[in-house]
């Protein structure tokens, strides 16, 4: 399913905003960087937090055609809800405890969980 550029760029917004990917983004971007070894640990989070909403984005499109970018991106996460719900009860733990690098990098693998489901 091909869709136009805004209409992309609006799934993706829904999906950063219904996962709280800008503020995990943030979250890795305020860590310390002890070393270039967490530096490149911290950059692939980040990849892969943009990488999966873009899956995410696209695969609402697919899935809903027809549909507005939000209305397609809030089908396909209710149709994932159990996946999202794991990935939101360790995103508030995280966060409740203060995001690390290695909560960071289980958020994102919990994500690719969402997005894989």
């Amino acid at each position: 399913c091909e869709r136009d550029v805004p209409t992309a760029a609006a799934a993706l917004v829904a999906v950063q905003d219904a996962l709280w990917l800008s503020a995990l983004h943030s979250a890795v971007a305020h860590l310390p960087h002890g070393g270039r070894a967490q530096r490149w640990a911290a950059h692939a989070v980040t990849d892969e937090l943009h990488d999966l909403g873009l899956d995410l984005a696209g695969a609402a499109l697919a899935a809903h055609p027809e549909a507005a970018p939000a209305e397609a991106v809030a089908s396909l996460l209710d149709a994932r809800g159990v996946a999202v719900e794991r990935f939101t009860a360790l995103t508030r733990l995280v966060a409740g405890e203060g995001a690390d690098l290695a909560g960071l990098t289980l958020v994102a693998r919990r994500l690719r969980d969402v997005a894989q489901s």
